[in-house]
């Protein structure tokens, strides 16, 4: 569903923060990143256990 990356994307569904670009695969993606909280912390943990 998220995808991060800091190279410029090509959907149009994307939220760039701090100068790191999250994109998500739909808006409902999209929104909820920006309505729930702590979705950027649980984000960056999953990524970094990778």
């Amino acid at each position: 569903m998220l995808r991060y990356e800091d190279v410029m994307c090509s959907g149009k569904h994307f939220v760039v923060q701090q100068g790191k670009t999250f994109q998500f695969s739909n808006p409902v993606a999209k929104l909820l990143w920006q309505v729930l909280p702590d979705r950027k912390q649980k984000a960056e943990a999953n990524w970094s256990t990778r």
